[in-house]
């Protein structure tokens, strides 16, 4: 997926810590100048593109989600974790 000069590519993966079947991807964060690596359930992606859909980018919706409510390494009820390096293997 991609908006403007960004691109993100989603790996199909399988979370071990909650069996749940989602997508890894890198994400860039302006505001903290950084790479944030995420998991999300496909019902967390299929949610952050419709919101993106009607108002901004899903790249966005989910750095602004991940950076307001969760800790990293943390898994939260709206299936998005931030993950630290190769917490999710591929």
């Amino acid at each position: 997926m991609t908006d403007g000069n960004r691109s993100t590519r989603l790996t199909e993966v399988i979370d071990d810590a909650s069996s749940s079947a989602g997508y890894k991807f890198d994400l860039f964060d302006a505001k903290a100048n950084e790479i944030v690596k995420v998991f999300a359930t496909r019902d967390a992606l299929f949610q952050a593109v419709a919101i993106a859909q009607a108002d901004r980018p899903f790249d966005l919706v989910l750095i602004d989600a991940a950076n307001a409510k969760f800790d990293k390494g943390g898994f939260e009820e709206d299936g998005l974790i931030l993950l630290e390096k190769g917490d999710v293997s591929v």
